[in-house]
């Protein structure tokens, strides 16, 4: 094989080793972001869950009002009822 020829092997071999190198640094960052969004992910799922817990609680406490409301309307009509 020529001088030349081998020359140019190893400027191939070289420049697939530097691609090489910048995909493993690519893939690298590229796995840095994955960690950084699943942990946000994590992250919005818990807030997610203590957000559904708390709509809840909330409905129960709606729930409760609008039964003392309506208790006190009712309460209300009967003592306006016997006044009449």
């Amino acid at each position: 094989m020529s001088t030349d020829r081998t020359a140019e092997i190893l400027n191939y071999v070289s420049a697939i080793s530097r691609d090489v190198g910048a995909l493993r640094e690519a893939v690298a960052r590229l796995d840095e972001r994955v960690a950084r969004i699943e942990t946000t992910v994590t992250q919005v799922q818990s807030d997610v869950k203590e957000i559904k817990r708390e709509i809840s609680l909330l409905r129960e406490d709606i729930l409760r009002v609008r039964l003392d409301h309506k208790e006190l309307v009712e309460r209300v009509e009967a003592l306006e009822g016997k006044q009449a």
